[in-house]
């Protein structure tokens, strides 16, 4: 064999080395984006719970301060401003 062949047989080897770290970088790399993938999804779903359930406390607050607000005909007990004011309704 020639120096050129055995110049050109090493190249050989260190790019197929080179290809295999690579291909291995990219696995790793779709698995990371995969788990990321999946974190985001149940950050959304948590998120989304997280909504409904304020939206439940919301709609039962505001349930009670109308049964607070049908006892108190002059003025509006100070439980009922607090909540108002939690919710960002002016008085």
């Amino acid at each position: 064999m020639s120096d050129l062949e055995l110049t050109m047989m090493k190249r050989v080897g260190e790019l197929n080395k080179e290809v295999a770290a690579l291909k291995a970088e990219n696995a790793r790399l779709k698995a990371e984006v995969e788990r990321l993938t999946k974190m985001k999804q149940d950050l959304f779903d948590s998120n989304d719970q997280q909504v409904k359930h304020i939206e439940r406390l919301e709609k039962a607050g505001d349930a009670m301060a109308e049964i607070v607000n049908g006892t108190y005909c002059v003025e509006p007990p100070q439980a009922l401003k607090d909540w108002n004011a939690a919710k960002g309704v002016q008085s």
